[in-house]
């Protein structure tokens, strides 16, 4: 998923992009359950760059990771399953991408996001 907003609004603080993230549910109507809190984790590893990391997902069995990568500012973990990308400028670029993992040896093969300047 990558996206790009404008607006001076961000350089302020008034707005930034939130990340959350629920409990799968069976439920087509309402495909999250967002009081399971408990019942999943979401770790925010930060990379040694200012504008790359990883959230780890695990969901029971089901282990995904959610790696990021912006152009500017900074992110936060505001809550449980709660994240707050807070720029710096009157644009950001934003890019994640979704890697389930089948145990700890499938984070070597995990083919990289490709590198580019945001």
């Amino acid at each position: 998923m990558a996206t790009r907003v404008t607006s001076p609004l961000l350089a302020t603080g008034q707005i930034g992009i939130g990340l959350r993230f629920g409990f799968g549910s069976t439920n087509f109507v309402r495909p999250n359950d967002w009081e399971a809190e408990d019942r999943h984790s979401s770790v925010l590893e930060m990379a040694s760059t200012d504008r790359e990391a990883t959230i780890r997902r695990t969901l029971a069995s089901a282990k995904y990771d959610v790696d990021l990568h912006w152009s500017a500012g900074r992110l936060a973990q505001t809550g449980a399953h709660r994240f707050e990308l807070a720029a710096d400028s009157t644009t950001i670029e934003f890019v994640a991408g979704f890697q389930p993992l089948a145990g700890l040896a499938a984070t070597s093969h995990r083919p990289a996001i490709p590198q580019r300047r945001l």
